[in-house]
């Protein structure tokens, strides 16, 4: 029970009101808690007795008739009751046409749900009567939650029926008016409920995921505190689907609340994967007799937290888990809200909502006023702005329960939110009809959206995969390479250095070191190592290995002698072709028989005793599914893994090669990348089976050097190396089309990319080693602002972004990347048990061998139908009990614009994850500037993720190291975290003391708000122990002593005295700003102070003397 005050001037404010209050002070435009409810009335309405109801039902109650003020010399607000309430307002549109008069009427109204209240000065609660026709209105009642809660709704309708019916002086009534305010409650919490509130949110993530559908977006329009508009989405449920719930809920014997509430909490859990999840339900505290005939906010928001695992719960069983948490949450009610907040949440920002994101409230259709002739309906008002990321509204009446979910519109459009609407419904229908199913089996698309996916959905896929890939267009590269013999024998094939080969040279080569393969043993299965440099010799090999029937299997001579072991072992090799002086420095000597090596030293030899002529006939014949090549790649685990690729593999990769890219862009195609990796079979054999030339480089960013480079026409790289050679101007301008793979490709690259090389072609290519090299394709616009997507699936290819069972999961929902159809590779040599486990049976194949890729990569199919890359599974980090995707950090870390590039590096001790560390590219001439571009950077992240998030060290580099592919190093940064010495808060000391006459002015204000004897530089005000309160009062305080215009949303913007100095360094303070004074401790909540004098105790140099 929430305990009333009568008759007093003033009266202090309830937690949750305290709460609303300094939302509002923080955003005053903020529509996002008016309430309005709007009451069509149809019939012969008495506006007289009408106006005279409404009078009565305001004199009646307090609370519509408050206004919150902060009186002068304080900082807290109190409420003070008026002793009237303004009167009905008449909005006369009647003299329209009909048509006008109601969209007229739905402007008003409109515009009025946007309005702000004035909480200080009032009125807070305003009454309008729109007419749109002499018998046709609308009774508008505009208020705010902080007076006005889901419970008051029933009693303001009976109130004004009754006072409409009967006359006010006439009529039988409670004795007295119920005039009173809620009070906060006096006394201590009990300890049981904060020490079951401890365990209950002990770990919660700092801002869990609501709608990884939205994570592309999420984050990107600032501070949650502005007024951010929503959109919404509808469903009901009714007849067998309303009747089966209800059932469910008789069986366990739970309320319908419950069920749509555990509904709710799975398919969050199969929006995110999250095993753990967390919603906020509204609770009243309407536990007298008396609080139901009361009128203001009797409310308290619950945590309600339910462990789901894995999704292999059946339905059933998740009810009861919900039904246990929130009868638990609901005998700890009495803990305010704001208690839990101030307590156990230590990131509470504008930024971030505390505990969840998402808010369920579950109402029954309130009984309406029957006004003697007047027929009443309740009409939609859809919500100004939203409050959460996520709110569902359920509405319950006798024939049918309704479901509107607004979603904040900085992180869905119409379209998504009115999908997520069709998933709750269908994953309820499903869940109702059959409790016993699990939670991840629980369907979510219809119909409807299964044509939406249109390409991603399986059998679509499988019907245009086979039409691509029809056995007569089959043909082994090597005979697709012949036929360009044969048209241009001629032409220049390869290039390197100051050599060529012409494609007649290329194949004779070619063709005498194969017999000379298959003589020595080469064919069918027959793996052949390669260990070259990269010269002619290497695409004269690679030929000869595939004209030989058997498939090569790259050595790279920088590797250690104990991985190439590895490797041979693994690929069982059976020959090796190298050069004399690599077979001894690489060790191979070692690890070979003499009989079974061909050294290449001179080009006349081993081969010049064999013809020249192609090789022909049953012996070379090669099947699509033979052994064509085996590439390494790293293993999770420290050992490479190698993958086994086929003829059909690469002949289907070819013909998609020469489909997307035309002639003139495979006239001379940049060789640049080593040829252990897969982007090196599109370099060397889409040019040489489409009748272009070999670049030849060492690497990507050798072009420079590379005198034919200046005849290039594609380039195929890293996005690192291409924003290097970019950068360096270096990228020569007779290139028409880059394609970037590898990594995630930011629009920065895209951008600088575009501004050096005018009319280029960016492609942006997507796909692992297990699936051919590319997967999925978009050619990049250069005129957008949008990060690139990896586009869509080859025609080739089969792809859907799918969940834990890989069945395919909605647009825009967060998945795992499938990858099956004829790119995809045989398996991992000599690793069975992998095979089993990345390769999994492809259901909608309709055949027994139909096999699927799990990639371990993240993506959402987006509103265009193009996939968005959301990084590995397996990247993701739980930091101090916070789930945390380092390419997140990345990617808001990139969006500053003075950043260049980012890279996030966890570190560890013992293991254990223990901070972020962020490697930041920026120019070299804002390196020595790394002070202020650290702080504005950090300002720029505070305003755009959690806490938890921020790394805890940012440093500034001109350049990032690069591996020899030209990728991010990522092992080097982690080996140069480890040498180089620990700094915190962006090599700032956490205890370092004030220095300028402002800082020091700040500190004191600081120290005279928190009630401490002293505070750090870089201390963070929350983490000492402020709250909203004492945040107004230091707002008061600084906006007096250093500038009138700071806001509170500067306060979290620049949490620190040294931010907060910094910022305004260029001002002068005034002339009153106080000097240092002594502090003493104030009597009120001296434990709550010892604890913060604790912690700051801790962090300073003081500690201990």
């Amino acid at each position: 029970m929430i305990s009333t005050y009568g008759d007093a001037r003033l009266h202090p404010l309830t937690p949750g009101q305290q709460r609303l209050w300094f939302l509002h002070r923080l955003s005053p435009d903020n529509p996002a808690y008016n309430v309005v409810i709007a009451l069509r009335l149809r019939g012969p309405l008495r506006a007289a007795a009408l106006r005279a109801a409404v009078a009565d039902v305001t004199r009646r109650h307090a609370a519509l008739r408050t206004v919150f003020p902060v009186e002068p010399g304080g900082h807290e607000p109190m409420a003070r009751v008026l002793p009237d309430g303004p009167p009905l307002r008449l909005v006369d549109f009647s003299g329209l046409p009909p048509e006008q008069s109601h969209a007229e009427s739905r402007r008003f109204l409109d515009a009025a749900s946007a309005r702000s209240v004035d909480l200080t000065h009032g009125p807070v609660t305003h009454w309008i009567l729109l007419r749109a026709a002499p018998a046709d209105h609308l009774l508008v009642l505009l208020t705010h939650h902080i007076v006005f809660d889901g419970g008051s709704l029933p009693v303001v309708c009976a109130e004004l029926e009754h006072a409409y019916r009967e006359p006010a002086h006439g009529r039988p009534g409670p004795a007295a008016p119920h005039d009173g305010l809620p009070v906060p409650e006096a006394g201590q919490v009990p300890a049981d409920s904060l020490a079951y509130w401890r365990a209950t949110l002990a770990g919660v993530p700092a801002q869990p995921l609501v709608l990884p559908v939205l994570a592309g977006r999420r984050r990107a329009a600032g501070p949650a505190t502005d007024a951010a508009a929503l959109v919404s989405g509808r469903c009901t449920l009714s007849g067998t689907g309303l009747s089966r719930l209800r059932t469910l809920a008789a069986e366990e014997g739970c309320t319908t609340q419950l069920v749509l509430l555990t509904a709710l909490i799975c398919l969050l859990h199969r929006y995110s994967g999250q095993e753990d999840v967390v919603v906020g339900v509204p609770v009243a505290l309407r536990d007298a007799a008396e609080d139901a005939g009361r009128v203001g906010l009797y409310v308290n928001l619950l945590p309600v937290r339910v462990r789901l695992g894995t999704g292999g719960l059946p339905f059933r069983a998740a009810l009861r888990r919900t039904r246990r948490a929130w009868l638990d949450a609901h005998e700890h009610r009495g803990v305010p809200f704001e208690r839990l907040v101030e307590e156990f949440h230590t990131d509470a920002t504008p930024t971030v909502h505390p505990f969840f994101s998402a808010l369920f409230a579950y109402q029954q259709a309130p009984p309406l006023p029957r006004l003697d002739g007047v027929e009443t309906t309740l009409a939609p008002v859809a919500p100004a702005a939203a409050k959460y990321e996520l709110t569902v509204t359920s509405t319950e009446d006798e024939r049918q329960i309704s479901f509107d979910l607004d979603v904040d519109s900085r992180s869905a459009d119409r379209a998504e939110a009115d999908a997520a609407a069709r998933h709750l419904r269908a994953l309820l229908t499903a869940a109702v009809s059959a409790p016993e199913r699990t939670v991840a089996d629980l369907p979510l698309l219809d119909g409807t959206e299964r044509r939406a996916l249109g390409p991603y959905w399986p059998a679509t896929q499988h019907a245009a995969h086979t039409v691509a890939n029809a056995p007569d267009l089959w043909a082994p590269a090597h005979r697709r390479f012949e036929e360009q013999v044969r048209r241009r024998p001629d032409a220049v094939a390869v290039v390197h250095g100051a050599h060529s080969l012409t494609y007649a040279a290329l194949n004779n080569r070619a063709n005498r070191l194969a017999r000379e393969l298959v003589a020595r043993g080469a064919g069918p299965e027959t793996v052949v190592g390669v260990c070259l440099r990269r010269t002619t010799r290497l695409p004269v090999t690679l030929l000869a290995v595939l004209k030989a029937g058997a498939a090569y299997l790259p050595l790279d001579p920088g590797y250690p002698a104990q991985r190439l072991s590895g490797m041979i072992e693994d690929a069982s090799m059976g020959l090796l072709v190298t050069e004399r002086d690599l077979l001894h420095s690489t060790g191979l000597d070692d690890l070979t028989d003499p009989a079974d090596v061909i050294v290449m030293d001179d080009d006349a030899a081993p081969a010049v005793r064999h013809p020249g002529h192609d090789l022909l006939g049953p012996d070379t014949d090669v099947h699509p599914n033979g052994l064509a090549y085996v590439l390494f790649t790293s293993g999770s685990t420290g050992r490479p893994k190698g993958i086994a690729l086929q003829y059909g593999n690469l002949d289907t990769f070819l013909r998609w090669a020469g489909r997307t890219f035309s002639a003139e862009e495979l006239t001379a195609v940049l060789a640049t990348t080593s040829v252990s990796f897969d982007v090196s079979v599109f370099e060397l054999f889409a040019p040489l089976t489409h009748g272009g030339t070999v670049l030849l480089g060492d690497n990507a960013l050798h072009v420079p050097h590379m005198p034919a480079a200046a005849t290039a026409t594609l380039l195929s790289t890293v996005p690192t190396a291409v924003d290097t050679l970019a950068e360096a101007d270096a990228i020569p301008r007779s290139v028409r089309t880059v394609n970037i793979g590898g990594e995630t490709l930011q629009r920065g690259v895209v951008d600088r990319l575009a501004g050096r090389v005018p009319g280029v072609r960016v492609h942006n290519l997507y796909g692992p080693s297990e699936t051919t090299t590319h997967s999925a394709n978009v050619r990049v616009p250069l005129d957008s602002d949008e990060p690139p997507t990896i586009g869509r699936p080859l025609l080739t290819v089969l792809m859907w972004v799918a969940d834990r069972g890989s069945r395919p999961v909605p647009v825009g929902v967060t998945g795992e990347i499938v990858i099956g159809g004829t790119g995809l590779a045989r398996g991992y040599v000599g690793r069975p048990r992998l095979t089993a486990e990345r390769f999994a049976p492809d259901p909608a194949s309709g055949t027994d061998g139909g096999r699927l890729y799990l990639t371990g990569d993240q993506a959402r199919v987006d509103g265009r139908g193009e996939l968005v890359f959301l990084g590995r599974r397996d990247s993701q980090i739980k930091l101090r009990g916070v789930r945390i995707e380092p390419e997140e950090i990345e990617t808001v870390t990139r969006a500053h614009p003075a950043v260049l590039d980012a890279a996030v590096v966890v570190e560890r001790q013992d293991g254990t994850p223990t901070r972020l560390v962020a490697f930041v590219k920026v120019r070299p001439e804002d390196v020595p500037g790394e002070q202020a571009l650290t702080s504005d950077l950090l300002a720029h992240l505070r305003t755009r993720l959690p806490r938890a998030m921020i790394p805890a060290e940012l440093r500034l580099r001109a350049e990032l190291p690069l591996n020899s592919n030209g990728k991010l190093d990522r092992g080097e940064l982690t080996r140069r975290l480890a040498l180089e010495p620990v700094r915190t808060e962006a090599t700032a000391p956490l205890a370092a003391p004030p220095r300028t006459e402002l800082e020091k002015a700040v500190a004191t204000i600081w120290c005279e708000v928190l009630d401490l004897p002293h505070v750090g530089l870089h201390d963070n005000f929350l983490e000492l122990g402020g709250n909203s309160l004492l945040l107004l009062k230091l707002h008061r305080r600084l906006c007096e002593a250093v500038h009138p215009d700071l806001t509170l949303v500067d306060l979290f913007t620049w949490p620190t005295v040294a931010a907060i100095a910094e910022r305004f360094a260029g001002v002068v303070a005034r002339d009153d700003a106080p000097g240092a004074a002594e502090n003493t401790a104030g009597a009120a909540d001296r434990g709550r102070r010892r604890r913060r004098s604790a912690a700051v105790g801790r962090r300073t140099p003081e500690a201990g003397r």
